[in-house]
């Protein structure tokens, strides 16, 4: 019973067409065609679009269609497509607080469907910073528009797509456009469904040599780098595989955004067209032989029990059900890319971690529905509507504790721990250094 890795041939590696389907239509050509030859007069285009050379088609072909800016010569560093809600603001703040050289050696710009609320949310962040000289531009874009896709990726280097619920949305052909015109890809989501829609342009990227990383993000990323941080630490000890990796989580509290409900009622109301890729364990990837051990089953996510090396009790964590999908992924990732896989029998767990029993089911209690997690969250005042979520001031005082706790084949075992802040600042941290490790420094 081990990691199933099949390799794909580069001959057996399929290209997908709806982008650039989407993006050379009769309507877009019309008017493309209309623009570039006729200043805009349909009436001449109709009569005389007859007589146009190849040679002007395909210079016009390549003009609106076609890649025709080199990445190192694109105006910006990266984009941030969606930035005007809760998340996108704490993007921004991270970017004024911790990146250097804005406007020399850092260029950004933010696109949207709506500028001014992009405006808006520019014009609060720089309130925290006075003494900011830069100011990004803001452009109109919406990722539903093939053209607009194309515009934006042919901007910059990176994209940053922070605007959710993602599986509501054609984030993938803004995937499939930046594998197309060269510019490499990060967002903060969160979901099953659309993190598992992306699967199928892995070989297509991997030929393309393009870098797709979803899911750059506090729920998600930071187990996804605990776990090859705990990886790299064991094979120091030893060189056995990993067969078992447990995380607990630890922290003070917290509370989702008003965007992070609305991504979880989107979820519930597709649920009739995506359970089967909910409740698969393995539905992203890194299935260990038939994907049957009961070990890697959800049920064992939702075991509440005592564990004396803590002096503390499991409960469910809502993110466990994501987030353990991610870590087979990379199990599976690691092999494919040729490099040695955490382990080929692994199995990933993660719960919470809580000092006594009756704390562990009282959460667990109040995650047995949606309907029960919004009254819980309006009784403590943290029923937040979109494009909110906790003020600054509160989430200075979080704090979350990972515990990796991983044990190899010959028997050896490794202990580490992570820490970081509020979820929703580390989702911001995570995002913007990715984004700027791709886009600066991809080649070192």
């Amino acid at each position: 019973m081990a990691l199933r890795v099949v390799p794909t041939a580069p001959g057996d590696v399929i290209t997908p067409h709806e982008f650039l389907n989407g993006l050379i239509t009769r309507d877009n050509l019309r008017e493309g065609m209309c623009k570039h030859f006729f200043e805009g007069n349909f009436e001449l285009f109709d009569k005389y679009w007859m007589t146009l050379k190849e040679q002007e088609l395909s210079v016009f072909f390549k003009t609106y269609f076609g890649s025709t800016v080199k990445k190192s010569e694109r105006p910006y560093t990266f984009v941030v497509y969606g930035a005007s809600g809760y998340t996108g603001g704490l993007i921004l703040e991270y970017i004024y607080t911790n990146v250097r050289g804005l406007g020399t050696d850092v260029t950004f710009a933010l696109a949207g469907r709506t500028p001014s609320k992009l405006k808006a949310r520019v014009d609060e962040t720089l309130k925290n910073f006075p003494d900011a000289t830069y100011r990004p531009d803001i452009f109109q874009a919406d990722i539903g528009i093939n053209t607009d896709i194309r515009d934006i990726v042919q901007k910059c280097r990176c994209v940053l797509n922070v605007a959710g619920p993602f599986m509501t949305t054609t984030a993938h052909l803004l995937v499939e456009a930046c594998i197309d015109f060269d510019c490499d890809y990060v967002d903060v989501n969160g979901e099953v469904p659309f993190t598992h829609k992306l699967i199928d342009f892995h070989d297509y990227a991997k030929q393309k040599r393009v870098i797709i990383c979803p899911n750059a993000a506090g729920a998600g990323g930071i187990p996804d780098i605990g776990a090859f941080y705990t990886a790299e630490e064991l094979k120091k000890t030893t060189d056995a595989e990993i067969q078992k990796m447990h995380m607990f989580l630890y922290g003070n509290g917290g509370a989702p955004s008003g965007g992070t409900l609305a991504t979880r009622a989107a979820m519930t109301a597709a649920m009739g067209s995506v359970a089967k890729i909910m409740t698969n364990p393995f539905s992203l990837g890194g299935i260990i032989a038939d994907g049957t051990r009961y070990e890697d089953s959800d049920k064992v996510l939702n075991k509440i029990e005592y564990y004396p090396e803590f002096d503390g009790w499991s409960g469910p964590f809502t993110y466990a059900f994501f987030e353990t999908r991610l870590i087979r992924r990379s199990n599976w990732l690691l092999a494919d890319l040729g490099e040695d896989p955490y382990g080929r029998h692994l199995n990933y767990t993660e719960h919470l971690l809580f000092p006594t029993e009756a704390m562990a089911k009282e959460v667990a209690s109040a995650n047995t529905s949606s309907k029960k997690e919004e009254e819980k969250l309006k009784s403590e005042g943290k029923l937040f509507k979109l494009g909110d979520g906790l003020g600054k001031d509160i989430r200075k005082q979080l704090f979350s504790e990972y515990y990796f706790n991983a044990l190899a084949e010959d028997g050896s075992q490794i202990r580490t721990k992570i820490a970081g802040g509020d979820g929703y600042d580390e989702t911001a941290r995570i995002a913007v250094e990715m984004t700027l490790l791709l886009s600066m420094k991809r080649d070192e």
